[in-house]
């Protein structure tokens, strides 16, 4: 039987996305240390240049979420909506846990990553 780690490890993650929305925003951590979060909403770009292909809204496909770790609270993210981004091979998928729940999965990767494609 598969552990969480080894089920994480098993899933496909996808090259690049296309980032639809950005949420963000700081917290105070449990060491009284001001953090800085940033999810990015995203649809895989492969099947978002197929849906627009076929002549489908973008608006009605399932978005999954990227969490961003390390972002740069002086960066304006909202640079980053409506494009593509190149995943990093360093990216990896964890659990959203909210309130002893698993609540869905997501990318994760890091700030200094980022790439935005041409």
């Amino acid at each position: 039987m598969l552990n969480v780690q080894e089920l994480l490890n098993s899933l496909a993650i996808p090259t690049s996305v296309h980032v639809k929305s950005i949420e963000f925003g700081k917290f105070i951590d449990s060491e009284n240390q001001e953090r800085f979060w940033a999810r990015f909403n995203v649809i895989d770009a492969a099947v978002a240049r197929k849906a627009s292909e076929a002549g489908l809204d973008l608006e009605n496909l399932t978005t999954f979420m990227v969490k961003v770790r390390n972002a740069d609270p002086n960066f304006d993210l909202k640079a980053f909506e409506d494009k593509i981004l190149k995943v990093p091979t360093s990216a990896n998928i964890v659990p959203v846990v909210k309130n002893g729940r698993l609540e869905e999965l997501a990318l994760s990767l890091d700030f200094a990553d980022l790439e935005v494609m041409k």
